[in-house]
């Protein structure tokens, strides 16, 4: 990171460079969708890869992809299945997406690029991101966020109890596991009507009549309820941990 800022110039390396900055940047562009567009390709893969990278992390926790491991045989092949899984993870979506841009421009048969509609619409895709990124990690919060409370307690490791929480043991017992699975759900459909909002209004912002915008969306809406079934379908199978 320094190294990046200084060849890179600090404002330029933490708005384009370096992973976590790009990440929270584009989730703090939820409170205005609708007036953005992705300026380059590579952002567009960036968000896709927020999608990808957390529906492939679920997905290696089920049963389902434990027996897909099978078929591979020894530990270094299986090992070697899933790094490239998870590399290829968002050019799979990006094919997904694409298909949809393409078949936009069929149905509206608009002048704009398939690049420049893939720009266009990128951000409209961030809910669904935001979301399966909290219905992924959010009994990881409810778990090993707890630790939060006895390492307040002695921060560096050198046996302190400052606020006497340091035995303090995680526990999961003040929810069960069938709200917790309610909630994810939610999540997960409240931000993919959210995100079908974002992409109207980027249609009608694009294509100028109501008419045009409403049609382009049949795509994006095909795209999105994918997407959503993706995340449940996940989020219904077997986990190989528990919660």
């Amino acid at each position: 990171t320094i190294a990046g800022a200084y060849i890179f110039g600090r404002e330029d390396w933490f708005r384009h460079g370096e992973f976590s900055s790009v990440f929270f940047h584009l989730v703090g562009s939820l409170k205005s969708l609708t007036g953005k567009k992705a300026t380059h390709i590579s952002l567009l893969l960036f968000i896709l890869f927020m999608l990808s990278s957390t529906a492939f992390d679920g997905m290696r926790e089920t049963f389902a992809w434990a027996n897909m491991r099978i078929f591979f045989g020894g530990y270094m092949p299986q090992i070697l299945f899933e790094r490239m899984a998870l590399i290829l993870s968002p050019f799979l979506f990006f094919v997904f997406y694409e298909v949809a841009i393409v078949a936009m421009k069929f149905i509206v048969r608009t002048r704009e690029s398939i690049r420049a509609l893939s720009l266009e619409f990128a951000y409209s895709l961030i809910p669904i991101a935001f979301v399966y990124h909290f219905a992924h990690y959010f009994t990881l919060i409810l778990t090993t966020g707890q630790l939060f409370i006895s390492g307040i307690s002695d921060p560096f490791g050198f046996g302190w109890n400052v606020f006497g929480t340091k035995d303090f043991t995680p526990t999961i017992a003040f929810i069960r596991a069938d709200v917790v699975w309610y909630i994810e759900v939610a999540a997960i459909v409240v931000g993919h009507i959210i995100a079908v909002y974002a992409a109207h209004h980027v249609a009608l912002r694009v294509f100028h009549d109501r008419r045009k915008a409403i049609i382009s969306q049949i795509p994006m809406l095909a795209l999105m309820v994918f997407y959503t079934m993706a995340g449940l379908w996940i989020l219904s199978q077997p986990f190989t941990t528990g919660l």
